[in-house]
């Protein structure tokens, strides 16, 4: 991940890290890095050595399917807990997710 890059998954109750990302695909190249709370909520810090968009569609699908939340630095989500907001105000922005989503116009840049 680069030193911009922040993705977090919820952690159930009683749920160890290695169980949070055991279900994810392992041709991502998802790992943990460290559980912490926010809001009351365990979450799981989460890398991965695949290509940003594609990962972080597949942390997305992973999401949704299990029910979790998710917390990232990429782009606002509606369905993500909190956005880019919560780590700061970057001025380049919007170059940064179009380094990883592409162009504005590109079809499936953001999680549904």
């Amino acid at each position: 991940m680069g030193h911009w890059d922040y993705q977090a998954i919820e952690l159930f109750p009683d749920e160890a890290a290695a169980q949070g990302c055991v279900n994810l695909a392992d041709r991502h190249g998802f790992h943990e890095n460290a559980v912490f709370v926010f809001a009351d909520v365990r979450w799981l810090h989460i890398g991965w050595s695949d290509a940003n968009a594609v990962a972080y569609r597949a942390l997305v699908a992973f999401c949704q399917q299990t029910g979790r939340r998710w917390i990232t630095s990429y782009a606002t989500d509606a369905h993500a807990f909190l956005d880019a907001t919560y780590f700061g105000a970057y001025p380049d922005r919007e170059q940064r997710l179009r380094a990883v989503f592409g162009p504005p116009d590109t079809e499936g840049t953001e999680a549904v």
